[in-house]
């Protein structure tokens, strides 16, 4: 039985684990096929259940908003657009190669923003709410998210130090407007199947990370009574990844 139809029956814990012990094989043409159709599956699952988290945000009295003082408003989600696979063939080019999983959320989901105010959670802005911007859809788009990394990217070549990572959302503390760490990242280059976020020096894979946050219906590290009770409402039906 292939990866793609082991995931579809519910495999998604092991499938995610013989991946990622195929290392870079992964790419090979034995394997690449079916490996990215997992990450596409994947997707298109995160992309549903970010809808269907942000829907019930809004309907709930949710309000995004940028995490400055101006607070200005946002939508919740941005779906992908229609040349986001000739953004991820720009990224690779000048980055290298991108996880798959990260490749097709690009292609496949968008950019997320769940900063913002809730009537029901005044402290829902301190809970870490999941934000992935890729694609830079709240600050211009592909061009901006382009040059912003490939001007990163030439900085850190320039450095020598450590590993290049692509941002993709601030870290918990800019998020509730608080001097915070570095911004959390993607390592690249990476020819595995799945990603490894960067959150301050800790490590987790990106599909791991992502049923953390979608566990706690977007907001990982909220506390109290409300915050369980919406957490647990807005958690519901969520699919695992």
């Amino acid at each position: 039985m292939s990866y793609s139809e082991r995931y579809r029956n519910g495999e998604t814990v092991e499938v995610w684990r013989d991946l990622w012990q195929l290392g870079s094989r992964v790419r090979e043409p034995r394997y690449l096929e079916d490996a990215t159709e997992v990450a596409h599956t994947m997707a298109i699952r995160a992309r549903r259940n970010i809808e269907l988290i942000a829907d019930r945000l809004v309907d709930s009295g949710f309000v995004a908003h940028t995490n400055g003082n101006e607070r200005k408003s946002r939508v919740p989600f941005i779906p992908a657009g229609e040349d986001s696979r000739v953004f991820v063939a720009q990224l690779t080019e000048k980055l290298g190669p991108i996880p798959l999983t990260v490749a097709s959320w690009i292609e496949f989901v968008g950019d997320v923003w769940l900063v913002g105010s809730h009537p029901r959670w005044l402290g829902i802005h301190q809970s870490d709410p999941l934000v992935v911007e890729f694609e830079g859809a709240y600050s211009g788009g592909h061009s901006v998210a382009y040059s912003y990394y490939e001007g990163e990217h030439e900085e850190w070549l320039k450095s020598g130090i450590g590993s290049f990572q692509m941002d993709f959302a601030p870290d918990r503390l800019h998020k509730a407007n608080i001097s915070g760490d570095e911004p959390y990242g993607i390592f690249v280059p990476d020819a595995y199947a799945d990603g490894t976020v960067n959150m301050g020096g800790r490590h987790m894979s990106f599909v791991s990370y992502l049923n953390w946050v979608f566990k706690a219906g977007g907001f990982p590290l909220g506390d109290g009574a409300d915050a369980r009770a919406l957490r647990e409402w807005l958690g519901a039906g969520i699919r695992e990844l």
